[in-house]
């Protein structure tokens, strides 16, 4: 994310065609709601108008009503009006919702100043872990003088060990960003998890596996294929508890979306499984 903190909303914004057709139709205001939670999203985001959890990820439609957290079947059609009035489109090629009026009404020239110094600030911060400080010259002294020829190697001998402490410091800053554990980034996919059991092993299992050097958005694109996995086989397939989820590492699955894993030799669990059928909460 880019740290930004507002977006701009016009005062004649309820004066708008569009807007006024939302409005009286059922759960008009719902629809107002939803409209005004996708600009906040698109700000938060700072991707010139995208949809985007992180810049190589963009939100699902399932994802969104998860988040904007209104009933399904309202959201998705909120969406599918917002297409209709031009308000939202999809792009094909980034598989992202994106605001196509957003740089009419947004100041992108700020927008864009924050991006740059955001990145500018990285670029500064790892150069500055980069740089070794200069060698400190110690002074020579006569062979004769046993007496300071002790001290300086007393003084050497601690400048040795403030040295190799700094050193151990400044390689663990220079370790690469992915092994920075960002526990708000964790929030962000755990929101999305469809089964919220066992919160803390879940939090220890992502711990690990970025400190080891697994990117969040390895994380984050093995839970959308989940989702879509269970998305695609709903009527049987049920959703692992999350902490086992994220301690057995499931987001290097594989799953095939081709078709329905279940077949005819399946036993049918409507039989005995009264949840069976009802719809996951994602």
């Amino acid at each position: 994310m880019n740290e930004i903190k507002w977006i701009k909303l016009s005062v004649d914004m309820f004066d708008d065609e569009k807007i006024k057709l939302l409005e009286k139709m059922p759960d008009g205001d719902t629809l107002i709601v939803i409209w005004c939670k996708l600009l906040t999203m698109a700000g938060k985001g700072n991707h010139k108008g995208y949809i985007m959890l992180t810049e190589s990820f963009p939100y699902t439609e399932d994802m969104l009503i998860t988040l904007i957290d209104r009933p399904a079947a309202t959201v998705r059609m909120a969406m599918e009006l917002f297409q209709r009035f031009g308000m939202v489109e999809f792009d094909e090629t980034s598989s992202a919702f994106l605001l196509p009026n957003w740089t009419k009404y947004q100041n992108i020239e700020g927008m864009e100043k924050q991006r740059e110094l955001t990145r500018k600030r990285v670029a500064r911060h790892r150069q500055k872990q980069l740089e070794e400080p200069k060698p400190v010259d110690t002074p020579e002294l006569p062979d004769g003088n046993v007496s300071g020829n002790a001290d300086v190697t007393l003084r050497n001998g601690a400048r040795e060990k403030k040295e190799e402490s700094r050193k151990k410091k400044e390689d663990i800053k220079d370790k690469p960003h992915g092994q920075q554990v960002d526990l708000s980034l964790f929030e962000s996919i755990w929101k999305l998890y469809p089964k919220k059991v066992d919160k803390k092993k879940a939090i220890a299992a992502y711990t690990r596996a970025i400190k080891k050097g697994t990117p969040h958005d390895t994380i984050a694109t093995g839970l959308q294929h989940y989702l879509r996995y269970l998305d695609h086989n709903k009527h049987w397939l049920k959703p692992q508890d999350g902490g086992r989820w994220f301690e057995k590492e499931r987001w290097t699955d594989e799953h095939d979306l081709s078709q329905p894993t279940r077949t005819s030799a399946t036993p049918d669990h409507s039989q005995y499984d009264p949840s069976f059928g009802k719809e996951l909460p994602f």
